[in-house]
């Protein structure tokens, strides 16, 4: 896991509740844009990202977009108006500073959910065999919409 937080004192308090959660986790911490882009350079990506929004190099949405992520991200933020912005980084929950132990509990089973979720080939089957056989399904990547024909789907 990584804190992405230019408050120390926050990041430490963020990094003790984390660890009674994640125990056996290693828990980092970058405290600036441009250090993350150092540290990104030479580690690799977390499972999960805690990131304030405002650094005071810039945003944590630049590093994000720097080091091309791809792992869930908690913001921990004092600002609302980023919310769209933030869901759109992979954000799986969103909390206003100061939060709570029970709005970092819940943005925690929020991450812990939508990580343990399990599709199979076979739970998909009774839904691609109702598929028209030609036609396009829309997906998205990213900000990008991609069409795909239902022919190239394979079962």
């Amino acid at each position: 896991m990584r804190i992405v937080e230019d408050e120390m004192i926050l990041a430490n308090g963020l990094k003790s509740l984390l660890q009674k959660y994640f125990p056996a986790a290693q828990i980092d911490h970058v405290p600036s844009v441009e250090e993350g882009k150092l540290y990104f350079s030479e580690n690799e990506l977390p499972d999960l990202f805690f990131c304030d929004i405002e650094l005071t190099d810039g945003t944590s949405f630049e590093l994000l977009d720097h080091i091309n992520n791809n792992k869930p991200v908690i913001f921990c933020t004092a600002f609302n108006e980023y919310a769209v912005d933030a869901f759109k980084r992979l954000g799986v929950a969103y909390i206003l500073k100061p939060y709570s132990k029970e709005e970092l509990e819940n943005a925690i089973g929020s991450y812990e959910t939508l990580t343990n979720i399990k599709i199979s080939v076979e739970d998909l089957q009774p839904q691609v065999a109702g598929m028209p056989k030609s036609g396009k399904l829309l997906l998205y990547k990213g900000e990008n919409i991609i069409p795909v024909t239902y022919e190239s789907i394979a079962v």
